[in-house]
């Protein structure tokens, strides 16, 4: 650790929970690596005799085709918008940190690709049989958990729990008759399969909690569902206590997952479905469902008119399942909501966000913590930020999500200035550090929302530059009206002169041309007048940014904004007009 770090490491330990610390402490201090006790014995454990429940498959990768195929045959590997050369004969599977690709390599190990070549082969396509057993059976010879860096990403928990899944679809996928012609594999599959469960029952994720545990449960649950043995019985129990232990801290009364990232929100909903599908705990599978309604119905408000979520916080698109999807999944387990294209206004006050839909603006304010006290990994340094549509295609947009590699990228991603929203002195609202951590966070108050007939007028102040001076606040109001405008009112108020940046990244497809008074936006047939207030000293800015929309995905778009050195209180207002 590096001597400046110290700081922001303590200002984070304290929202920490002790239980937390002393999970890590453990975790720091373990010895050696923990596995199966007794290993998966055939004469005394067996797989479940039952029917195996049908359950949603949630592709975040996309299929093997005809072109990938020829790939894994060559051993490139191919996803997150990222395509790797790791060998056919003796893989490289990356193990050991890594400074680059680290989510890449992550989700590498999740061996969701194993699944889809075991859906290739029942399809008939004849290397994919190949593919899957050469590709599983050397990657359990060279990357077992006591292999010297196999524990940092490869058998990182969450990997571990998301690989079970994956491996028992593909076990399934595949059929009795291909298992039985390859008797030897399937020893060491199921071999395998049972030490990666007994692994992940030693290491749940206490010290992380958040979206991890909810994770770490359904692979247990996967594995207890899937053998039949004492032991398995324990995993589908523990994988029970945990979701009921979690449901109450992770699922907010108005239904926003408590990390307040949408994509993550839907990654949860995923594994509560699956969880409920999974499962044989009555009461547990009825408070999955109550939870599981209550964020479908966040869900329904919380996406663009395109229906796709907005990217606060960590977000992604094709990072969970698409939001339509998911709503009509809740069939399966007695929660799905109305369908509905919701109209006017919705305050959620636990989560921190205002919504509006109107004609013809869509806005998303956001207006609370930027994440869970105890889990600020997922967070960025964004307090105030929004995102706006206009007749249906967005307009302003947050800066997405490339990765998570310790890197200028992930710094930009996380910053204030890559925000719709206001730095000070070129400071961060919220002390957001290394890839997943953070220090002093920015507290929102005097909150207030109004939604009429007419539009939304929305307020929200934040305190997060107190640390430059005690006066400093960022004050916003949003007002948008139907059939009309939407301003965006910013006041920064404290005492003397301090250095301001603020503005608006502007969606791929509009393009933007300077006006006295501000700018002219146009995509297709649409057309918004962009007005600016600005105050003495200050001056527009029209600058080129990067905008991550998927993981590894990165487009160059413009940012409409202001910058100088006002004497406060200042204020400053952007007016959007349909042209």
């Amino acid at each position: 650790m590096k001597l400046r770090d110290l700081a922001p490491l303590l200002r984070m330990a304290r929202h920490l929970r002790t239980s937390q610390l002393i999970w890590r402490l453990r975790r720091l201090t373990s010895k050696g690596i923990r596995t199966a006790k007794p290993p998966f014995d055939h004469a005394r454990a067996a797989l479940r005799a039952e029917p195996f429940p049908a359950i949603p498959v949630f592709h975040h990768l996309g299929k093997v085709g005809e072109n990938s195929m020829e790939a894994l045959e060559r051993g490139e590997f191919f996803h997150l918008n990222h395509q790797v050369d790791l060998g056919s004969e003796s893989p490289d599977w990356r193990l050991g940190p890594q400074s680059e690709h680290r989510l890449w390599t992550i989700t590498l190990h999740y061996h969701e690709w194993a699944y889809e070549l075991a859906e290739a082969a029942v399809r008939g396509k004849e290397p994919a049989e190949r593919l899957y057993r050469h590709y599983l059976a050397d990657w359990m010879d060279r990357s077992a958990a006591t292999v010297p860096g196999a524990t940092a990403l490869a058998w990182n928990p969450y990997t571990v729990a998301t690989r079970i899944g994956w491996w028992v679809r593909s076990y399934l996928a595949l059929g009795p008759r291909r298992w039985q012609e390859w008797s030897e594999f399937h020893d060491r599959f199921l071999q395998n399969l049972w030490q990666q469960a007994a692994y992940l029952e030693d290491h749940l994720e206490w010290d992380l909690r958040g979206n991890h545990l909810v994770r770490d449960a359904l692979g247990l649950a996967w594995a207890g569902r899937f053998f039949q043995d004492s032991k398995a019985d324990r995993w589908l129990e523990q994988a029970a206590e945990l979701i009921s232990d979690q449901i109450p801290e992770q699922v907010l009364p108005d239904g926003g997952h408590f990390e307040r990232s949408p994509m993550y929100h839907l990654k949860v909903m995923e594994d509560l479905l699956t969880a409920a599908l999974l499962l044989r705990d009555d009461s547990t599978i009825n408070e999955i469902r109550r939870a599981w309604r209550r964020m479908a119905d966040y869900v329904v408000w919380v996406r663009h008119p395109d229906g796709e979520i907005p990217l606060l916080n960590d977000s992604s698109f094709k990072g969970a399942c698409d939001p339509e999807t998911m709503l009509e999944l809740g069939g399966q387990i007695g929660a799905r909501p109305e369908m509905m294209s919701p109209r006017g206004g919705q305050h959620f006050a636990e989560t921190g966000l205002m919504v509006w839909h109107g004609d013809p603006w869509s806005f998303f304010f956001d207006v609370g913590p930027i994440g869970a006290d105890c889990q600020p990994g997922h967070a960025h340094a964004d307090s105030l930020t929004i995102e706006v549509s206009f007749e249906g295609q967005r307009l302003i947009v947050d800066p997405g999500t490339h990765g998570y590699d310790d890197d200028e990228r992930r710094r930009y991603d996380r910053s204030t200035e890559a925000h719709n929203t206001i730095s000070v002195a070129g400071k961060d609202s919220s002390e957001v550090w290394d890839i997943f951590r953070a220090g002093r966070r920015a507290v929102t108050d005097q909150v207030r929302a109004d939604f009429t007939n007419r539009g939304a007028l929305c307020t929200a102040r934040h305190d997060g530059y107190r640390f430059i001076s005690a006066d400093l606040r960022h004050e916003r109001q949003v007002r948008a009206l139907n059939s009309g405008d939407l301003t965006i009112s910013d006041r920064v108020t404290g005492s003397g002169r301090h250095d301001l940046r603020g503005g608006y990244l502007i969606a791929p497809g509009w393009s933007a041309s300077a006006e006295d008074s501000g700018w002219m936006l146009r995509s297709g047939n649409r057309g918004v007048r962009v007005k600016v207030d600005l105050p003495d000293s200050v001056r527009k800015t029209e600058e080129h940014r990067r905008y991550h929309p998927e993981f590894g995905k990165e487009l160059d778009v413009v940012r409409l904004g202001w910058a100088g050195s006002p004497r406060l209180p200042a204020k400053i207002q952007f007016e959007m007009v349909k042209a």
